[in-house]
């Protein structure tokens, strides 16, 4: 099971960002994704969640999920592809 704050750094540095970088990324400030990583808040702003999942390119949904994540070729955490947002005809 991956907590939002295991599952938010693991993707950071599988990226190569800093909290900075991501953070710069996301629209928000460096010290918010410092909290959230060190488990420091109880409740994220869904607005918050949404724009650390497209900094990092998944869903929101798998910052969230409990479930075991996918391994890549070289040993990284990956995401399912994230899901087009556009209405569906």
């Amino acid at each position: 099971m991956s907590p939002i704050y295991v599952r938010l750094k693991e993707l950071r540095l599988a990226l190569g960002l800093t909290q900075a970088e991501l953070a710069t990324r996301a629209s928000i400030r460096r010290a918010t994704v410092s909290r959230i990583e060190n488990a420091r808040v109880t409740a994220i702003d869904l607005k918050v969640l949404e724009k650390l999942a497209d900094a990092l390119a998944v869903d929101p949904g798998f910052l969230l999920s409990r479930t075991p994540a996918t391994v890549g070729r070289r040993g990284r955490e990956r995401s399912p592809p994230r899901r087009s947002r556009e209405p569906r005809e």
